[in-house]
């Protein structure tokens, strides 16, 4: 007990807090943005690794593809139509997952990647669908600008983007 009360503060989230969670630039940007637009808050995180999304969740965004307990049937419903309800299909989305996301062009589908990791294929017009706002990305998503549909990027530092989904 004696060691364990000793070498306890040397332990590196007590030492250290979770700073590296909320006090980083691009933390304290989504952190801005969500604070500004609470209404209209959810995000997607795009093209990334599943921890990205849900690092958004610990500075207060909502994120439809972050590491799901439970499978989200009505999202996957949503974006897939029919073939959601295809068993092949089903048996990849209804587990314990983290959903990784990919904006395509013109592809709504889902991957099992690991056991317990899903890659969500999805296109524009299904994320205005699904009310998403806010793409958080490593790469340049301008070229998905429709007739109908603008990517805003708002912010651009370390690789590191958010983009705006507007109605034109």
């Amino acid at each position: 007990m004696l060691i364990a009360i000793i070498t306890g503060p040397t332990v590196n989230p007590i030492q250290k807090g979770i700073s590296v969670l909320t006090e980083k630039p691009i933390a304290k940007e989504i952190q801005k943005i969500v604070d500004e637009n609470e209404s209209q808050n959810l995000w997607i995180a795009d093209n990334t690794e599943f921890y990205m999304s849900n690092y958004l969740l610990c500075n207060k965004a909502k994120v439809i593809n972050s590491t799901n307990t439970y499978p989200n049937f009505e999202l996957f419903e949503t974006v897939l139509g029919e073939k959601a309800l295809d068993q092949d299909t089903r048996k990849i989305y209804n587990r314990y997952a983290h959903i990784v996301c990919e904006i395509t062009e013109n592809r709504n589908d889902v991957e099992l990647v690991y056991e317990d990791r899903i890659k969500l294929y999805i296109t524009p017009e299904k994320l205005a669908e699904l009310g998403v706002k806010y793409i958080f990305t490593t790469r340049d998503i301008d070229e998905f600008d429709t007739e109908s549909l603008d990517f805003s990027k708002l912010y651009d530092e370390q690789g590191l983007k958010i983009y705006e989904l507007n109605n034109r």
